[in-house]
């Protein structure tokens, strides 16, 4: 939040992560809001408060078109890092188990 980006710059991969669990298409939340300090998580906020805030930001950007192949490498990619990461856990925590 309030970081300022520039053409070209990397800012998130679409997937199914954060708040969209029950998503069905791959995507990524971007979105521009006149009101830095204000909290959209917040429960208390009720969602036309929220809306209030929000600006297009197709006003702001040129948006590309999905290079679907890249995706599909990207997240492949990040599932092998999720395994390799979870394998070497696992492992760890053998090791510690041993050791007792």
């Amino acid at each position: 939040m309030g970081n300022k980006v520039k053409s070209g710059d990397l800012i998130g991969y679409t997937g199914d992560t954060g708040n969209a669990e029950n998503v069905v298409n791959p995507h990524l939340h971007f979105e521009i809001a006149m009101n830095p300090i204000y909290n959209r998580s917040a429960t208390n906020n009720k969602q036309k408060d929220r809306l209030a805030y929000k600006i297009n930001p197709a006003f702001f950007v040129n948006l590309q078109t999905i290079d679907k192949d890249k995706q599909t490498k990207v997240k492949e990619r990040r599932e092998e890092e999720e395994w390799a990461r979870r394998e070497k856990e696992a492992k760890a925590k053998q090791q510690r188990t041993k050791q007792k």
